[in-house]
């Protein structure tokens, strides 16, 4: 249960992974964590590329969304004008809600596999 408890603090609430005390991000708008946790001092960018993962998730997601959006509104509506512009501003929300919580999950996956770990465990 520690588990999953873990698993969402740190991906819904923005939460260190490893102490679920301090944010992973310094504010609500920032998409980018900070370099080391306040209270524990875990790194949680090692590898310069560690973004790569999250970006295609919030994509891959973003795609399966746009895809269903725009198969029930053309089941439900048929082909209209306008239907791109719907579905392109549509999926342009679901990346930017989805992005910060894809990242926040990519993070806790690192801090699985021992990647995300204070400086002075190494």
């Amino acid at each position: 249960m520690k588990f999953v408890s873990r698993l969402f603090r740190t991906t819904f609430l923005n939460q260190c992974p490893n102490c679920a005390k301090a944010k992973l991000y310094s504010h609500v708008w920032h998409i980018r964590p900070k370099q080391t946790c306040d209270a524990c001092l875990v790194r949680f960018e090692r590898d310069a590329g560690n973004w790569l993962m999250p970006t295609a998730m919030a994509y891959f997601l973003a795609a399966i969304f746009a895809f269903l959006v725009g198969f029930f509104l053309v089941k439900q509506n048929g082909f209209f004008a306008g239907l791109e512009w719907v579905l392109i501003v549509a999926t342009l929300l679901f990346v930017a809600v989805i992005y910060k919580p894809c990242k926040s999950f990519w993070i806790w996956m690192l801090w699985m596999m021992g990647q995300v770990r204070a400086d002075s465990s190494e």
